[in-house]
């Protein structure tokens, strides 16, 4: 039989969260295993069990930019540990290095193609709990208190980086926190009387998954929510080791509890949340994956090379063999043993000196003349010159470098679902390549949708039966169901689907009546929120024709006015 979890410590919840992964930043590479098989591998000492996985923690580190990470985010050649100097060559290398972050574009891609708006939202009240229907206001009117404190929270913000964690590493943990610094003797919540009053009290916190989590007893079935964190001293420094517990008793209600390696567990009143625990979690699978990270240092490797190239064989080179060094006519060029200099003959009022040879002039209007270097036979006499000769180098392309990165950023488009990107600029691109683009990306969104709405209702359910709570009026507001919609934004519809969802809505179908609803019609025409747009269009029907905007769409019949011109031909 398993633990209740009401008898659960600090040292159950911390094995269930398992150990924090610490990423090598010392040495030469250290090739793991790929996450897909940690888990056929027996755990040891010297690989405990966590939830955050290293290609999770290093497709983090992508998006914010660390694309170096010690060495190990660059595939070219790196000196071994033991050669005297690696340090520093590796120093070098880490000075030219160049990326481009497309992990991140990816990301922020897919994130903004779901939260790139504000999500709609609203509570409402079941025909069961209210069959009257008199609490629409009621319910209109605790969707406007809710909505101060989401604004002011910055709930969108927290959202699209709980979304952005979700995508980069497949699991993101959620809570709702009440700030035990401003609780009375630590545990009471302070006497308010309004609702508003009591969400001033409630906040909300995104982690990561080696710091918190959603258990299920597999006997059970029942879920029980970790968040690990730690108590400091008046110094700063850790004091002990916690584990927030929050889990739903005998009654359905749920049951927040602070548990400690050393010291006392503390346990806080349990709370009529309609079985919501106080710690949510969202999963689905990662979208920054191995092959997408392989990839991206693809892409930054051929960066690096193609800059490398620019500095080493990027400019015109000319190089002149057999010619004499330029200098004065005056002076006698001599070969010597260690290099060429120029020798200046005595004057009346100096000796004769050694200098270096001067240079090739280039540019316009520049002249040089070229003589070969002089051909002695093996009595010292000249007997003839060398052909001089001048060679040009043009600058090495670096099409090979601009072909390798469009075909990785290729790749890791395609597995991200966003080809629509690699054809937004290709003119000849046909209208039906695009929409099955703009489509495959639509559908991945959804996945994240899904996860996302839950989440929402969520927060807004659970926020609300715990300020209500704090005011003494539980059972009022535990009817309210909160519906939350994230408004997906996968770019404009194509028109010519707009016009055949117009065209299905006319009568001639079965029964002489339209093929598809006008909800339908809507959604294909990319109308996301489909009563929010007829509370629009009821609300213009109720104003005067004199306010109504003007039409600009010509009626039959109707001659199209042209343009007016003050131009004189």
């Amino acid at each position: 039989m398993s633990k209740p979890f009401s008898q659960w410590d600090y040292d159950d919840a911390a094995n269930q969260v398992g150990a924090r992964i610490q990423l090598l930043t010392e040495g030469t590479r250290d090739f793991r295993l790929p996450s897909i098989l940690e888990d056929l591998v027996g755990i040891n000492d010297h690989r405990p069990a966590t939830r955050r996985t290293e290609c999770a923690i290093r497709a983090t580190e992508y998006y914010r930019g660390n694309h170096w990470q010690w060495g190990h985010g660059f595939i070219g050649q790196l000196p071994p540990a033991s050669l005297p100097g690696a340090e520093s060559m590796k120093q070098a290398i880490r000075k030219a290095f160049v990326s481009e972050n497309v992990i991140k574009e990816v990301v922020k891609t897919h994130v903004g193609g779901i939260l790139g708006r504000e999500p709609s939202w609203s509570f409402l009240v079941t025909e069961e709990d209210d069959p009257e229907g008199t609490r629409k206001e009621f319910s209109k009117e605790t969707g406007n208190t809710l909505t101060r404190w989401w604004n002011d929270r910055l709930a969108l913000k927290d959202l699209q980086k709980a979304a952005r964690i979700l995508v980069c590493e497949g699991i993101v943990v959620r809570r709702l926190v009440f700030p035990r610094g401003r609780l009375i003797n630590g545990k009471g919540i302070p006497s308010v009387s309004t609702l508003l009053d009591a969400l001033d009290f409630i906040f909300f916190q995104t982690v990561y998954a080696d710091r918190g989590m959603v258990y299920t007893d597999p006997e059970t079935m029942r879920d029980l929510g970790i968040f690990l964190f730690e108590e400091l001293d008046a110094n700063g420094d850790v004091k002990t080791q916690c584990a927030e517990l929050s889990f739903l008793n005998d009654a359905g209600e749920t049951v927040c509890k602070v548990v400690r390696d050393k010291g006392t567990p503390t346990e806080y009143a349990p709370y009529p949340l309609g079985g919501r625990l106080l710690i949510y979690e969202m999963t689905r699978d990662a979208l920054i994956t191995e092959q997408i990270q392989s990839n991206q240092k693809a892409v930054n490797l051929a960066h690096t090379q193609m800059i490398r190239n620019v500095n080493l064989a990027g400019h015109r080179q000319q190089t002149i063999t057999n010619a004499v060094p330029p200098g004065a006519t005056n002076e006698k060029p001599t070969i010597t043993d260690d290099t060429t200099r120029v020798d200046s003959p005595p004057t009346a009022t100096s000796t004769a000196t050694k200098k270096f040879p001067g240079t090739f002039k280039t540019g316009a209007g520049a002249v040089n003349f070229l003589m070969g270097m002089p051909i002695y036979n093996e009595d010292g006499i000249v007997v003839g010159y060398t052909d001089p000769g001048i060679n040009i180098s043009d600058p090495v392309s670096v099409e090979t470098f601009e072909r390798t990165i469009d075909k990785e950023k290729a790749a890791i488009y395609a597995q991200a679902h966003q080809r629509h990107v690699l054809i937004v600029d290709k003119a000849d691109t046909s209208g039906r390549a695009r929409e099955v683009a703009r489509r495959e990306y639509e559908r991945s969104l959804k996945e994240s949708k899904t996860e996302l709405d839950a989440c929402g209702r969520w927060q807004l359910e659970t926020t609300l039966r715990l300020a209500a709570f704090f005011i003494g009026e539980s059972s009022r507001y535990l009817p309210l169901r909160a519906d939350f919609n994230t408004l997906i934004d996968a770019g404009a519809p194509d028109p010519e689907m707009i016009k055949t969802s117009l065209l299905m809505r006319q009568p001639g179908g079965m029964k002489n009546r339209p093929l598809v609803s006008d909800e339908t019609a809507r959604g294909l025409s990319g109308v996301e929120d489909n009563a929010a747009e007829e509370a629009r269009i009821d609300k213009e029907a109720t104003l005067p024709e004199a306010d109504l905007p003007e039409s600009v769409i010509p009626t039959p019949g109707q001659q199209t006015p042209k343009p007016v011109s003050n131009s004189v031909n």
